[in-house]
């Protein structure tokens, strides 16, 4: 496995070096942050009330969003350092499929931060792309992954996540 510039969208993929068989194990590694949307108030989740006329789907990357942002206080430099060099949508000129998750999270990024929300060492930049990274590119149960992050999704999969 090697990380390169993609010729095709000049943003970092994973780029196979050797041909993968049934059962082959592809790529191992710990995830850099677990961000979870699934937990409950108990035990730390975002208590904001999610904004009117979201869908369910759509309630649960906002509160995935917050969670994001909650983590940051919990994460080395270069561990930020790593999650914010992941791929996450254009904030000022979002394509039509983005458009949505940035305006999603430009509304979690308020919430949180008129939430009462004090993260002076990270701007708020730094937590709407932390935000947006982690809903483009976590793993089941909000894993973010410095190399497996990267690799392309696809909806008739020949990978399995384990």
């Amino acid at each position: 496995m090697e990380v390169k510039q993609s010729p095709a969208s000049q943003t970092l993929g994973v780029f196979s070096t050797t041909q993968y068989f049934p059962g082959d194990i592809v790529i191992t590694e710990s995830p850099l942050v677990t961000v979870s949307a699934n937990r409950t108030e108990s035990d730390g989740a975002p208590s904001a009330t999610p904004p009117p006329g979201l869908s369910p789907h759509q309630i649960a990357k906002w509160k995935g969003m917050l969670k994001a942002a909650e983590s940051m206080a919990n994460i080395t430099a270069e561990e930020k350092d790593e999650i914010i060099k992941l791929y996450s949508p254009s904030v000022t000129v979002p394509s039509t499929y983005e458009s949505d998750i940035v305006k999603l999270a430009k509304g979690a990024l308020e919430q949180f931060e008129s939430g009462g929300a004090v993260m002076t060492s990270h701007s708020s930049d730094d937590i709407l792309k932390m935000m947006l990274v982690w809903a483009c590119n976590s793993f089941e149960g909000g894993l973010i992954y410095k190399e497996s992050s990267r690799l392309n999704h696809s909806c008739d999969p020949n990978c399995t996540y384990n």
